[in-house]
Protein backbone atom coordinates (compact mmCIF):
# COMPACT_ATOMS: atom_id res chain seq x y z
CA UNK A 1 0.00 0.00 0.00
CA UNK A 2 1.02 3.16 -1.18
CA UNK A 3 1.88 5.55 2.23
CA UNK A 4 0.99 8.71 0.50
CA UNK A 5 -2.21 7.59 -1.11
CA UNK A 6 -3.12 6.02 2.32
CA UNK A 7 -2.57 9.81 3.84
CA UNK A 8 -4.28 11.71 1.39
CA UNK A 9 -7.66 9.51 1.81
CA UNK A 10 -7.28 9.70 5.64
CA UNK A 11 -7.32 12.99 4.85
CA UNK A 12 -10.74 12.86 3.86
CA UNK A 13 -12.44 11.27 6.79
CA UNK A 14 -14.60 13.44 8.57
CA UNK A 15 -12.57 13.22 12.18
CA UNK A 16 -9.05 13.52 10.33
CA UNK A 17 -11.02 16.73 8.43
CA UNK A 18 -12.17 18.03 11.56
CA UNK A 19 -8.20 17.70 13.23
CA UNK A 20 -6.29 19.24 10.84
CA UNK A 21 -9.27 21.87 10.49
CA UNK A 22 -8.15 22.78 14.09
CA UNK A 23 -4.45 23.15 12.95
CA UNK A 24 -3.60 19.47 13.50
CA UNK A 25 -1.20 17.53 11.21
CA UNK A 26 0.65 14.44 10.43
CA UNK A 27 2.58 13.12 12.68
CA UNK A 28 3.93 9.34 12.19
CA UNK A 29 3.46 6.53 9.95
CA UNK A 30 4.88 3.09 11.44
CA UNK A 31 4.39 -0.35 10.25
CA UNK A 32 5.65 -3.60 11.20
CA UNK A 33 6.07 -6.02 8.39
CA UNK A 34 7.81 -9.68 7.71
CA UNK A 35 11.27 -9.87 6.34
CA UNK A 36 9.49 -10.72 2.70
CA UNK A 37 8.62 -6.96 2.76
CA UNK A 38 5.05 -7.65 2.74
CA UNK A 39 3.24 -4.29 4.52
CA UNK A 40 0.05 -5.85 5.52
CA UNK A 41 -0.75 -2.65 7.78
CA UNK A 42 0.01 1.15 8.56
CA UNK A 43 -0.71 2.97 12.10
CA UNK A 44 -0.73 6.55 11.17
CA UNK A 45 -1.31 9.49 13.77
CA UNK A 46 -2.61 12.83 13.75
CA UNK A 47 -1.96 14.89 16.49
CA UNK A 48 -4.84 17.44 17.59
CA UNK A 49 -2.99 20.59 19.21
CA UNK A 50 -6.19 21.84 20.67
CA UNK A 51 -6.60 18.57 22.15
CA UNK A 52 -2.61 17.74 22.51
CA UNK A 53 -3.93 14.33 21.85
CA UNK A 54 -3.37 12.02 18.70
CA UNK A 55 -5.63 10.02 16.65
CA UNK A 56 -4.13 6.81 15.51
CA UNK A 57 -5.48 5.15 12.61
CA UNK A 58 -5.05 1.54 11.58
CA UNK A 59 -4.92 0.77 7.75
CA UNK A 60 -4.72 -2.26 6.18
CA UNK A 61 -6.28 -3.73 2.49
CA UNK A 62 -9.62 -4.57 3.76
CA UNK A 63 -10.68 -1.89 6.52
CA UNK A 64 -9.47 1.68 8.15
CA UNK A 65 -10.62 1.40 12.05
CA UNK A 66 -9.71 4.96 14.58
CA UNK A 67 -8.75 4.69 17.33
CA UNK A 68 -9.80 6.77 20.21
CA UNK A 69 -7.19 9.75 21.03
CA UNK A 70 -4.61 9.80 23.20
CA UNK A 71 -2.31 12.09 24.98
CA UNK A 72 1.32 11.38 22.95
CA UNK A 73 4.62 10.11 24.76
CA UNK A 74 6.58 13.74 24.50
CA UNK A 75 5.34 17.74 23.29
CA UNK A 76 5.07 17.66 19.95
CA UNK A 77 5.16 21.13 18.13
CA UNK A 78 5.56 19.97 14.50
CA UNK A 79 5.21 16.79 12.22
CA UNK A 80 6.78 15.41 8.58
CA UNK A 81 5.44 17.04 5.91
CA UNK A 82 4.28 14.02 3.53
CA UNK A 83 4.82 16.19 0.39
CA UNK A 84 8.51 15.33 1.33
CA UNK A 85 8.10 11.55 0.35
CA UNK A 86 10.14 11.25 -2.75
CA UNK A 87 11.19 7.82 -1.94
CA UNK A 88 8.73 5.40 -1.57
CA UNK A 89 8.17 2.69 1.61
CA UNK A 90 9.09 0.23 -0.81
CA UNK A 91 12.39 1.88 -2.54
CA UNK A 92 13.28 2.44 1.28
CA UNK A 93 12.79 -0.62 2.84
CA UNK A 94 14.79 -1.78 -0.57
CA UNK A 95 17.70 0.18 -0.08
CA UNK A 96 17.52 -0.59 4.02
CA UNK A 97 18.12 -4.17 2.99
CA UNK A 98 20.88 -3.76 0.84
CA UNK A 99 22.77 -1.82 3.51
CA UNK A 100 21.34 -4.85 6.41
CA UNK A 101 23.43 -7.00 4.35
CA UNK A 102 26.55 -6.09 5.60
CA UNK A 103 25.41 -7.21 8.89
CA UNK A 104 25.23 -10.95 8.26
CA UNK A 105 22.37 -11.51 9.89
CA UNK A 106 19.05 -12.34 9.11
CA UNK A 107 15.77 -10.32 9.92
CA UNK A 108 12.59 -11.70 12.11
CA UNK A 109 10.73 -8.76 12.06
CA UNK A 110 10.70 -5.13 10.55
CA UNK A 111 9.73 -1.83 11.25
CA UNK A 112 9.42 0.69 8.84
CA UNK A 113 8.16 4.68 9.93
CA UNK A 114 8.12 7.63 8.51
CA UNK A 115 9.21 10.53 10.52
CA UNK A 116 10.31 14.17 11.37
CA UNK A 117 13.72 14.44 12.99
CA UNK A 118 16.37 16.95 11.69
CA UNK A 119 14.74 16.07 8.32
CA UNK A 120 11.74 13.99 7.07
CA UNK A 121 13.19 10.60 7.14
CA UNK A 122 12.29 6.59 6.75
CA UNK A 123 13.46 4.94 9.59
CA UNK A 124 13.80 1.02 9.35
CA UNK A 125 14.48 -1.26 12.32
CA UNK A 126 15.19 -4.49 11.74
CA UNK A 127 14.93 -6.86 14.62
CA UNK A 128 16.96 -9.85 14.29
CA UNK A 129 18.65 -12.12 16.83
CA UNK A 130 17.47 -12.53 20.23
CA UNK A 131 17.71 -8.50 21.35
CA UNK A 132 19.91 -7.37 18.13
CA UNK A 133 18.57 -4.24 16.70
CA UNK A 134 19.86 -2.71 13.21
CA UNK A 135 18.48 0.37 12.68
CA UNK A 136 19.32 3.13 9.22
CA UNK A 137 17.41 6.23 8.64
CA UNK A 138 17.02 6.58 4.96
CA UNK A 139 16.43 10.45 3.77
CA UNK A 140 12.29 10.31 2.54
CA UNK A 141 13.41 13.14 0.00
CA UNK A 142 16.49 11.39 -2.06
CA UNK A 143 17.55 7.71 -0.40
CA UNK A 144 20.64 8.61 1.00
CA UNK A 145 20.99 6.33 4.08
CA UNK A 146 21.53 8.94 6.82
CA UNK A 147 22.61 6.39 9.67
CA UNK A 148 23.21 2.85 9.33
CA UNK A 149 23.90 1.06 13.55
CA UNK A 150 23.81 -1.89 15.43
CA UNK A 151 22.23 -1.89 18.64
CA UNK A 152 21.92 -4.72 21.63
CA UNK A 153 18.90 -3.79 24.15
CA UNK A 154 21.17 -5.36 26.62
CA UNK A 155 24.16 -3.23 26.61
CA UNK A 156 24.66 0.73 26.61
CA UNK A 157 26.58 0.73 23.07
CA UNK A 158 26.14 1.08 19.50
CA UNK A 159 28.25 0.18 16.80
CA UNK A 160 28.55 0.61 13.05
CA UNK A 161 29.42 -1.75 10.16
CA UNK A 162 32.08 -0.88 7.45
Amino acid sequence: MKIQKIIKNLKQVEDIKKIIKNGGFLISALSIINPENKTDEWNIGFYDPNTKKITEIHVNKNNVKIEKPDNPIREISEGPDENKIKISSEKALEIANKDFEKYKTKAKKIIISFQLKEKEIWNITFISNFGTLINVEIDAENGNILTSEKKSLFENRSSTAS
